[in-house]
């Protein structure tokens, strides 16, 4: 038995080691080597300037899945795949993430790669590649990696696309092509400013532009690869500074670089979820021992948190270099940021009019869930910031989006709302029942007192559900019709039936429905109704915002 345990210890120790792709000596380079010289340092990718941190981050999560390779460090990835991607064609690093796409490739891959994939969830590049000679000539970098492009694979993957009938597949081949490109296209990032115009130069295109300059990268090159810390750390220092001078010239000032960093190092404020947990605390203590003290603190702790999330808002926006008219509100995360910030501001005015501590703690249990949902589903979300498309640039668009987002908002706290209001009339019904039959047996009355403040608090939660599904109810409705002055604006047409607008005329519906049904309904069951039916809308709201980006193709999704 206890050799038996060895060896099962063993296996165990052994596969752990094989998931890890940088070797030893790699990790110890890695600890030596001052990568953070290049975090500031400012890079072109996908047409847009960025700091090579944010670089960094989406190529290394595009195609690895993470934005880290074994806690080595978004920076240093990055540049181990710049300077030496040739070594890593037989190892785990093309992220597999759809389990359905896993499930088709395992039965026709070797059984080496096949134990890699389920171990790992990855595929090396180079089972990838068809010819041994391409492998080999990219392993010594006698070609460019970006030169390949993989022209063949890429369009064997567009071919299956088109072809596949599952929605599932032909996403998940879609994202699986993204993280291969990521991972070719790591050596055309422009990491050096223009003397004129406005296109960065890469390493290899220094070549025939500067040779001095290409030099300079070819020796840093070849320190990295021998794993020579000193003369690395010494070359990539002076080379930050000389790039960083020429690209404040062509417009990147150090303050927005700073604070582009600061931005990532929260996770795109995202990281506002730890202070409205705090709040959410804070105030569920306020409401449930109706206690003004606790109230006060609570609502103070969350507006801080607001604040801060606010602040979050405008410096993406900022960052984003868009126009006045188009916020951060383009994409997956965006929308969500957009969502949390919305229902703070709508609870804040709520509660200055009403008083209650309902809204705010409604809004942060709702902005809790979002940005913590956002924090560690960062690269499905997309919380890099990226420029929108042409047809998405347009004041009409602002406005559609974020009255849409404010009524998923407040929709979103009515549910907290509803599901604290069936608690409370459970926990009544039950408690009533329990007074009652001990007051029989002894002879005494039930606490009216105690079922007089839960019917008070009944009638609370009540009264500000239905203000917020009714504030939900029209901002939907103003939002689709907004939709569709817009559609007629960047398609020619107000309505076309997609599965987006489908689905917001519906939740519109559904919470017009909840709204009238309410005053037909007893008296005695009314709220406990009106609860379970926004718990309904809810869901479909829930399957608008999100579900129809994952699961249904339209020109809305933007997952």
């Amino acid at each position: 038995m206890k050799s038996v345990l060895i060896t099962l210890m063993l296996a165990l120790l052994g596969g752990l080691a094989s998931a890890q792709v940088f070797d030893q000596a790699t990790r110890d380079f890695a600890a030596k080597v001052d990568a953070r010289a290049w975090e500031l340092l400012p890079a072109q990718q996908a047409g847009r300037v960025k700091i090579l941190d944010s670089v960094a981050r989406g190529m290394v999560a595009g195609f690895y899945g993470k934005s880290s390779i074994d806690n080595t460090g978004s920076a240093f990835c990055f540049l181990e795949m710049y300077f030496n991607a040739g070594a890593y064609l037989n190892k785990p690093i093309i992220d597999v993430h759809s389990g359905v796409l896993r499930d088709r490739l395992l039965p026709v891959l070797g059984i080496e790669t096949a134990t890699m994939l389920r171990a790992t969830g990855h595929l090396p590049p180079e089972g990838l590649m068809a010819e041994e000679s391409v492998q080999a000539l990219v392993r010594e970098r006698r070609v460019r990696m970006n030169e390949l492009r993989m022209d063949r694979l890429g369009r064997d993957i567009q071919a299956l696309i088109t072809l596949q009938d599952d929605l599932k597949l032909r996403s998940a081949l879609g994202r699986f092509w993204e993280s291969v490109d990521d991972f070719v296209k790591i050596g055309s990032v422009g990491l050096v400013a223009p003397r004129s115009g406005d296109v960065y130069l890469n390493a290899h295109e220094l070549r025939e532009a500067e040779p001095e300059l290409s030099q300079r990268f070819d020796d840093l090159r070849q320190a990295w690869r021998a794993r020579d810390a000193d003369k690395a750390n010494a070359m990539l220092k002076s080379l930050a500074i000389d790039l960083t001078a020429r690209a404040e010239k062509a417009g990147l000032p150090a303050w927005q670089r700073s604070l582009e960093l600061f931005h990532n190092r929260v996770a795109g404020f995202s990281l506002a979820w730890i202070g409205f947990a705090l709040a959410t605390i804070v105030l569920l203590v306020a409401v449930s021992l109706r206690s003004k003290g606790w109230g006060v603190g609570g609502f103070v702790i969350f507006l801080l948190v607001s604040a801060f999330l606010l602040a979050g808002f405008v410096i993406r926006w900022i960052l984003s270099g868009r126009g006045w008219h188009l916020p951060p509100m383009t994409n997956q995360y965006e929308s969500i940021l957009t969502a949390a910030v919305l229902s703070c501001l709508a609870a804040t005015v709520l509660e200055i009019l009403l008083r209650r501590w309902f809204f705010a703690l409604a809004a942060s249990i709702f902005s809790c869930v979002g940005l913590l949902t956002a924090y560690f589903n960062q690269t499905a979300v997309g919380w890099q910031i990226e420029a929108p498309h042409g047809i998405l640039n347009t004041p009409i668009l602002a406005w559609h989006v974020a009255t849409l987002m404010i009524g998923y908002a407040v929709i979103g706290m009515s549910l907290v709302i509803s599901i604290a209001y069936l608690i409370v009339a459970v926990s009544k019904q039950e408690g009533s029942e329990g007074v009652l039959s001990a007051g029989a047996d002894l002879a005494g009355g039930p606490d009216d007192a105690a079922l007089a403040r839960e019917a008070s608090l009944l009638a609370d939660l009540d009264r500000s559900n239905l203000i917020l599904i009714q504030l939900g109810c029209w901002l939907v409705g103003v939002g689709v019709a907004l939709g569709a002055f817009w559609g007629d604006h960047a398609w020619g047409r107000w309505w076309g039936w997609d599965p987006k607008e489908t689905w917001g005329l519906e939740t519109f519906l559904v919470y017009l429905l909840i709204v009238h049904i309410r005053y037909v309904l007893p008296r005695d069951n009314r709220g406990v109704w009106t609860a379970l039916l926004a718990v309904i809308g809810c869901a479909v709201m829930a399957f608008t915002w999100f579900g129809v980006n994952y699961l249904l193709s339209g020109l809305h999704s933007y997952a």
